[in-house]
């Protein structure tokens, strides 16, 4: 069965400490198939915690995909990963890389 959402590819690097509630990904859009998400857009991504107590992993909170400048596209996430992420090596999410980026379905 084909996946109806559009795909969107970054290449960035993410800022920041792991956990700390400022971390976020800066990059831009190297491909897209998102309407509103053009290639070679300036994005940030950050993680939206849900704020409470939790029992399933996919309701601690949201990846939130954000165009830069004045615009004020947001675009929730159900996907965002490194590419390299499926590899054995050790992985530096500081470095720039690849990023896949799933919107969550309306």
């Amino acid at each position: 069965m084909n996946d109806p959402s559009p795909d969107i590819i970054l290449r960035g690097a993410w800022r920041g400490q792991p956990g700390a509630p400022d971390r976020t990904f800066h990059g831009t859009v190297v491909q897209s198939s998102h309407p509103q998400v053009p290639v070679d857009a300036g994005v940030s991504v950050t993680f939206e915690d849900s704020g409470s107590r939790v029992t399933g992993a996919s309701d601690h909170g949201t990846y939130v995909l954000h165009l830069a400048g004045p615009s004020s596209i947001r675009v929730v996430l159900s996907r965002f990963s490194s590419q390299a992420a499926s590899s054995t090596h050790a992985h530096d999410e500081t470095s720039d890389d690849e990023w896949y980026a799933l919107p969550a379905r309306p």
